[in-house]
């Protein structure tokens, strides 16, 4: 069976979402492999932006290596917790918080997506959401691969619905912050910089989808 160029597009998208989703993991040798692998593993399709932005990433990985992204993620993520990195602290009416959980819990159900126990993070949390969609994405590829139509349509629309309703809807508000309280440097700094584009460059592809 041959591999067509949606299907690729669609594992290349997956693969950056689980890059970037290893960027809010609890560090490890694991997560610093990834970052460190970055500007290799991640196609930019003639993208100059976004293979500066890698190569950054990739090279303040080699430079900082584990204890460094230990030390920023335990700054920004952990203790007095300067940088929130869950959905619904960046949802302005108080009120919707609990139905926006709720929405969140009910793609992970529908899609048979747990996570994983004792990491002590919720399910809007940026790591678990970034992870969930880097599923989808590879779940709609499998679904083409195979010439599943109705699952292939459907796993596009549960893609566009998550992106547009949750992940770009506040990550780039992350991006953001994560960019006020490190300046850009270190290895989230620079993975914060990455994220931006993302998101970015997903909000133009959902609006794509949804016009077609």
């Amino acid at each position: 069976m041959t591999t067509s160029h949606v299907e690729v597009g669609l594992v290349e998208r997956a693969t950056w979402y689980d890059t970037l989703s290893a960027l809010f993991r609890e560090p490890s040798e694991e997560t610093i492999t990834a970052l460190r692998s970055a500007s290799v593993r991640l196609s930019t399709d003639g993208d100059d932006n976004a293979a500066e932005l890698l190569d950054t990433l990739s090279g303040r990985a080699h430079e900082f290596g584990l204890a460094g992204l230990q030390s920023e993620h335990s700054r920004l993520f952990a203790g007095a917790v300067m940088c929130r990195a869950n959905e619904v602290d960046y949802e302005p009416l108080s009120f919707s918080m609990t139905e926006k959980l709720a929405d969140v819990s009910g793609f992970y159900e529908a899609w048979g997506y747990e996570i994983t126990t004792g990491i002590g993070q919720r399910c809007d949390f940026a790591g678990v959401e970034l992870e969930f969609t880097s599923l989808l994405l590879l779940k709609q590829a499998y679904a083409e691969e195979n010439g599943w139509t109705d699952e292939t349509v459907i796993a596009s629309e549960a893609v566009r619905k998550f992106i547009t309703d949750h992940v770009a809807n506040w990550m780039p508000m992350l991006s953001d912050r994560i960019y006020g309280l490190t300046g850009g440097k270190g290895i989230i700094g620079a993975g914060g910089a990455v994220l931006g584009h993302l998101m970015e460059t997903e909000a133009k592809l959902v609006d794509l989808d949804e016009e077609a």
